[in-house]
């Protein structure tokens, strides 16, 4: 993906320190360079919903977004109720990726699902793998009677109604509930079916990874199942990203990874929330980096002028119109190609209440 000439240049030395000895280079950061803010320098909703089925909510955050049969687009949406006491997913459209509207329609909750809690936490993830009839599949994390989080998978048609229940991913001992973990990404590249998961481990930040599976099988429908559920054993295992071992910006949780395959290249564009004593520059904020390229490997080519997009603290109070993203980015981002702009919904955050729904434009050729 051609994006050089709009990224933003953050240095290579990744010190972390301020360094005021004469003769330094000074780094000045503008991250409006390579992005712009959709539909303007607001939420992404207007109005903006205070309430869903007349209950009050904490925020909402994207989770997949994808385009119609009929040329309209859909971006599921998590509504968080509390200190994410409960999440039910929702969904908003929209014509042309800039202007949304939001129904206030309930398309799942816990309450269905086998083994979950009730009232809990379920949300999809990524970008949806698209069935060879349509229809769309999604990944989801769910929440289970002991607090511990599983993967899963649903499937919707194309009038946004479930025709598969959230089924609960069989594969490499996962289904277990001990584990405690959800899935990140999901997509077919270069005869493989590849997958991200991200390991919450004991809930410790420097303990959690991100660990990329592939199956190197035809693609098809059935295949895919096959591997979700366990019955196709996986071709590779790969652990991309370890809290505990990597350094600097990624020192911290990759929470946060989307494919984004644009007819020549895979790339990852991935979400740390590094530790504050990573040393890093924004700490305790979550960055994005990019990665490219795998092939039929485990290894990613990874971009050394990362992270790409940021959010500087100082918009805060200094820009008014921004005061709705001054805080850091929240997971997840979903992002969708439309002619020369990538477009990534993401969660901008203001710690009142939490985040708010919004998206940007990045110019890519």
């Amino acid at each position: 993906m051609a994006l050089n000439k709009y990224r933003i240049t953050y240095g290579t030395t990744y010190l972390g320190t301020k360094n005021f000895n004469v003769g330094q280079k000074i780094e000045l950061l503008n991250p409006f360079i390579n992005l712009s803010l959709v539909p303007g320098n607001r939420p992404l909703l207007d109005p903006y919903p205070t309430t869903v089925g007349g209950q009050s909510f904490n925020y909402i955050g994207p989770n997949g977004v994808f385009k119609k049969a009929d040329g309209t687009y859909v971006l599921l949406v998590n509504v968080v109720f509390g200190a994410h006491a409960s999440r039910d997913i929702y969904y908003c459209t929209s014509p042309d990726l800039e202007n949304w509207t939001f129904p206030d329609i309930k398309l799942l909750d816990t309450s269905t699902i086998s083994g979950a809690q009730n009232p809990g936490n379920v949300f999809s993830v990524g970008n949806p793998y698209k069935l060879s009839n349509g229809n769309w599949l999604f990944l989801c994390g769910i929440q289970r009677t002991n607090g511990n989080y599983s993967g899963g998978y649903f499937v919707l048609n194309d009038s946004l109604s479930i025709v598969t229940a959230p089924t609960y991913l069989n594969f490499d001992g996962w289904n277990s509930t001990s584990k405690n973990y959800f899935p990140l990404a999901l997509t077919y590249y270069n005869g493989r079916f590849r997958m991200f998961i991200h390991d919450r481990a004991d809930n410790v930040d420097l303990n959690k990874s991100s660990i990329e599976y592939t199956w190197a099988v035809t693609e098809s429908d059935s295949n895919l199942i096959n591997c979700l559920n366990g019955t196709t054993t996986y071709s590779n295992k790969a652990t991309v990203f370890d809290a505990n071992v990597d350094s600097n910006f990624l020192r911290g949780k990759v929470d946060d990874i989307a494919y984004v395959d644009d007819g020549n290249e895979l790339n990852i564009i991935f979400g740390s929330e590094e530790e504050p004593n990573s040393g890093w520059v924004t700490s305790n904020n979550r960055e994005y980096g990019l990665a490219s390229s795998p092939g039929t490997g485990s290894s990613w080519g990874f971009d050394t002028r990362s992270p790409l997009i940021i959010t500087p603290m100082q918009f805060f109070r200094k820009y008014p119109e921004l005061d709705f993203w001054w805080d850091h980015i929240g997971g997840f981002i979903s992002p969708i190609r439309k002619g020369n702009h990538l477009y990534i919904f993401f969660a901008a955050g203001d710690d009142n209440p939490d985040y708010w729904l919004a998206g940007m434009k990045i110019p890519i050729s």
